[in-house]
C-alpha cells in the first residue's frame, strides 16, 4: 500500500473510518467523507430486542496500530452490548478489543461488515477505553475506566498477547471502599482511579495511566505490568481535572495529559499538563482552547509532532491548540478553529 491511512474509532459507530490522509488534505474534499477509503466494522453481531441479529453497539473508542503485522486492535468499550441497552446505560457494560487485518480494512468491499475482524477477545472488565502498544508489538496494554453495572469502578489494565490476541492478565490500581452507584457527576467519585489514557515510556521502564475518576496520573513499572504483579503502581500525579488522553513526546522525556472533566463536580477542564518522566513531576499545566480565563475548553486529545510540538482537542471550545516549549515552560502557541461543513463548531 503505497498511501498513508489513518484509521478513526468514533464512539457512537460500530465501525471505524479508514481515511486516505493524501485525499483528506486535499482542499477540494474538506466537508465530505471523500477521503474514507471503507468503514470496516468492528463489532459482532447481538440479537435486538425482537430477536433478530443486529450489530452489538461496541462503542469503539480508540485503537492501536502495528504496521509491521499488519494488525489494527481497537476497544469496544461496550463490547457485545445491544445498541437498545447502550442508548439508556452507555456506562458499565462488560468490554472487548476487536483485532482488524489491516490488508482487508482498507477494501471498500468490506464497509459494514466484518471482513476486517480476524479476533475478538473480551477483556473481562466494564468499559474500557485506553489502549497501548509495547514498541515490540508483544503486549496490548487496556484500562478499564468503569466497573461491571457501574460508571465508577474502574482500577485494572488489561495485559493482552497481541499477535496470539489472548488475554493474559489484570493488573490492579489502588482503590478503596465501594463505587459510587449513581453517575457522574457525583461526590462519591474518587475512591477508584477510573483509568482513561495510557501511554507506555518504554526507555523509562515506565506505563502511565490517566484517571479520570481520582484526577492524577498512575505512575507504574512496566516490567511489573507484563509480569502481572498487583504492585505495579509506583505513585500517582495530580492534575487540575479528570485526564482522558495521553501523549508522549518523541523522546519520550514529557508527558502530555488532557484534563477533560472532574467527575466529583462536572467541571469541565481547560488545561494540558506537562509530566516530566524522569522525575515522574508536573511541569506545569498550559490553558488552551480559550482567551478568556476560566471558560472551560474541555481537552480531550493530545498528540506530539515529530518537530517536539504538542497538539490538543478541545472538544467544548472546538479548536485545535498548539503547544511548544517556551523558556523553562510551556505556552500555547496557535489555535485553530474547527468548523463544519455549515459553519458550525465541529
Amino acid at each position: 500500500m503505497s498511501d498513508l491511512f489513518v484509521a478513526v474509532a468514533g464512539r457512537w459507530d460500530p465501525s471505524v473510518a479508514i481515511i486516505s490522509l493524501a485525499e483528506a488534505l486535499k482542499p477540494e474534499n474538506f466537508g465530505s467523507g471523500r477521503a474514507v477509503v471503507s468503514w470496516p466494522r468492528v463489532t459482532l453481531d447481538v440479537l435486538g430486542p425482537d430477536r433478530t441479529a443486529v450489530p452489538a453497539a461496541g462503542l469503539p473508542v480508540s485503537l492501536a496500530v502495528d504496521p509491521g503485522r499488519g494488525r489494527a486492535y481497537v476497544v469496544d468499550h461496550a463490547g457485545k452490548t445491544p445498541p437498545s441497552t447502550v442508548a439508556g446505560v452507555p456506562h458499565g457494560h462488560p468490554g472487548n478489543v476487536a483485532v482488524l487485518d489491516l490488508a482487508a480494512a482498507v477494501d471498500p468491499g468490506i464497509d459494514g461488515t466484518l471482513g476486517a475482524v480476524r479476533d475478538v477477545v473480551e477483556t473481562g472488565t466494564g468499559g474500557p477505553v485506553g489502549c497501548a502498544l509495547t514498541p515490540d508489538g508483544r503486549h496490548l496494554l487496556v484500562t478499564s475506566a468503569e466497573g461491571l453495572g457501574t460508571e465508577d469502578g474502574g482500577f485494572r489494565i488489561t495485559v493482552m498477547d497481541a499477535p496470539a490476541a489472548r488475554k493474559l492478565h489484570d493488573v490492579r490500581l489502588r482503590a478503596t471502599g465501594e463505587p459510587c452507584r449513581l453517575p457522574s457527576p457525583d461526590a462519591g467519585f474518587g475512591r477508584f482511579p477510573n483509568p482513561n489514557g495510557i501511554a507506555i515510556a518504554a526507555s523509562a521502564g515506565l506505563v502511565f495511566s490517566g484517571n479520570g475518576g481520582s484526577n492524577d496520573v498512575s505512575v507504574l513499572r512496566l516490567a511489573d505490568v507484563l509480569r502481572g504483579s498487583d504492585g505495579a503502581e509506583l505513585a500517582r500525579i495530580p492534575v487540575s481535572s479528570g485526564p482522558f488522553g495521553l501523549a508522549l513526546s518523541p523522546d519520550e522525556a514529557v508527558l502530555a495529559v488532557a484534563c477533560r472533566e472532574d467527575a466529583r463536580t462536572g467541571a469541565e477542564g481547560r488545561t494540558v499538563a506537562l509530566i516530566d518522566v524522569s522525575r515522574t513531576a508536573l511541569i506545569t499545566e498550559v490553558a488552551v482552547g480559550s482567551d478568556f480565563a476560566g471558560q472551560a475548553t474541555r481537552p480531550t486529545g493530545v498528540a506530539f509532532a515529530a518537530d517536539g510540538a504538542l497538539y490538543a482537542t478541545c472538544t467544548r471550545a472546538g479548536t485545535v491548540s498548539r503547544i511548544e516549549p517556551a523558556g523553562r515552560g510551556w505556552r500555547e502557541t496557535g489555535r485553530i478553529a474547527l468548523r463544519g461543513p455549515a459553519g458550525a463548531p465541529a
